[in-house]
């Protein structure tokens, strides 16, 4: 049969909950994991709520953005696609002129 454990008191303080531990075992070892454990919990806590707010901050960055990017009215879009696409027929245009190869200087007949 598996044996319920059950709460025997409940600690506010970690102090409170140290001394209690500290008196009922004594042995300095329980201490030690006792404070070890307490401090691993705290930073685990911290790490957790640290990510929960990063998440919650980069979501609400990209819903902001997603709002404005929304909030253009169809038209601007036209007007910036056409513009990027003349500025890509220019480069296009500027580009070097392509040269024919010569086979016949290079004494290569067809």
């Amino acid at each position: 049969m598996m044996r319920e454990h059950t709460l025997k008191k409940e600690f506010t303080r970690k102090e409170d909950w140290l001394e209690d531990i500290f008196t009922n075992s004594n042995p300095q070892a329980s201490l030690q994991s006792a404070e070890t454990a307490l401090r691993t919990f705290d930073i685990f806590c911290k790490v957790k709520v640290r990510l929960e707010l990063e998440k919650h901050l980069l979501l609400e960055s990209s819903k902001v953005h997603s709002e404005q990017f929304h909030e253009k009215e169809l038209p601007e879009l036209r007007k910036e696609m056409q513009q990027q696409r003349a500025q890509i027929d220019k480069l296009r245009q500027n580009e070097c002129p392509r040269t024919k190869h010569d086979a016949s200087k290079h004494g290569m007949t067809s």
